[in-house]
């Protein structure tokens, strides 16, 4: 049976649940090992890229880019000659630029001998500014279930899949690259809360090691990639923003308590609009996500 890695970074836990939903599909054809990104990069875990037959990477797209860390995970990696590579990525909605947001990290790749012959895009929510009702957030993930059984298939047919577009891409470079300043200095822009008690969860869950304690104070150092996974792992909610706070929801963000609810049936938007009333926001889902939840 050949063998395949799944490397993914997931900051609150979207691409995880792709992640999951992959090596369980991809498990029925390949022995699939799956691996945290930052367990690799903090030595956590040993990995040797030549063990296996396939890699894939996974990864929510920040500022239209793939994060900080998969390109750090990247650039660890030994040369190939023409390994396979798959992608896959998750983001709030259908966008062009969203869409091509794997055209920098692919260039990496292609520099390191390996070779990208699958992408595919998992619509999740948002973790931050607009918030997705529950119910629609469970009706993204059965799609997700479908699309990752599809996307497994795909992969065991050797099929290609994977973006040529160059032109454009290239304009937007300069917005991917200025984008980096605006994560590093996220950071800078949390502020602790008197609730918090300095239980070190932040620290500990932190992926790029940018959080630390100096006289009894949590702060912040200039690494950050902006996944928020600080804000919705504190048990006091004790991060709170500035310039930004207005983007973290009050209630905090967790999927997996969202897709372990029974009583949410994954049904928010209808098959057809036909006379059924929407509301604006609704409606804008309705044209975005139609065709992903609903097609066959």
């Amino acid at each position: 049976m050949s063998s395949l890695s799944i490397i993914y970074f997931s900051g609150t836990g979207n691409t995880e649940v792709v992640a999951n939903l992959l090596s369980q599909n991809l498990s029925k054809t390949y022995t699939v090992d799956v691996f945290k990104v930052e367990d690799i990069l903090k030595q956590k875990l040993k990995y040797e890229s030549g063990k296996y037959d396939i890699i894939g990477i996974g990864y929510p797209i920040y500022g239209f880019n793939a994060p900080l860390i998969i390109y750090d995970f990247v650039n660890s990696l030994n040369i190939s000659a023409k390994k396979k590579v798959f992608l896959f990525s998750t983001c709030a909605a259908s966008a062009y630029i969203n869409e091509v947001a794997s055209y920098c990290l692919k260039r990496e790749l292609t520099k390191k001998g390996y070779y990208v012959f699958y992408e595919k895009q998992f619509y999740i929510a948002p973790n931050f500014a607009i918030q997705y009702k529950d119910d629609f957030i469970k009706q993204l993930y059965n799609a997700a279930i479908l699309r990752t059984k599809e996307m497994a298939e795909d992969i065991k047919l050797n099929k290609e899949n994977a973006r040529k577009d160059n032109f454009i891409p290239n304009l937007f470079r300069w917005i991917v690259i200025s984008e980096k300043w605006w994560w590093w200095a996220l950071g800078k822009d949390f502020r602790i809360l008197k609730s918090c008690n300095l239980c070190q969860k932040c620290i500990k869950f932190c992926p790029r090691d940018n959080i630390y304690i100096k006289n009894n104070h949590i702060k912040f150092k200039w690494n950050c990639i902006a996944c928020y996974r600080c804000v919705y792992s504190c048990p006091n909610k004790a991060i709170a923003g500035r310039l930004y706070n207005f983007a973290i929801f009050k209630n905090g963000y967790n999927i997996r308590k969202i897709i372990e609810n029974d009583q949410l049936k994954g049904n928010y938007l209808p098959d057809k609009i036909d006379n059924t009333p929407l509301k604006t926001f609704d409606k804008y889902l309705f044209q975005t996500f139609s065709n992903y939840l609903h097609k066959d």
